[in-house]
């Protein structure tokens, strides 16, 4: 199985997960990432400190070098299609927390 088909199917069996979702929109590739993500600016996490923090990607992101580097380092994370307004938009791999909202 190529990357790409394992990265694509982590996608969407992850959104699967989640009940009563917000209305699809027009506008729901602006929570995918994009070309111009900058790891530099993962926020530590606020409830341990730990700089081991991924962010959640949502929606269908381009597959660009930088993105599929990202899910490769576990830097990030597939989170779905499903968006809530209890989405989370960080997580800590030191506690184990989710942290931070998408909306």
């Amino acid at each position: 199985m190529t990357l790409f088909k394992k990265i694509q199917q982590q996608f969407f069996s992850f959104g699967k997960r989640h009940s009563h979702p917000l209305p699809a929109t027009e506008d729901t590739d602006s929570f995918a990432l994009d070309d111009n993500f900058n790891f530099a600016n993962i926020p530590d996490c606020p409830a341990c400190g730990s700089d081991n923090v991924a962010i959640f990607a949502y929606g269908k992101p381009r597959l660009s070098k930088i993105i599929i580097e990202g899910f490769e380092s576990g830097k990030i994370i597939p989170g779905g299609c499903m968006i809530l307004k209890t989405t989370p938009k960080w997580h800590c791999y030191n506690c184990n927390r989710d942290f931070g909202r998408l909306l």
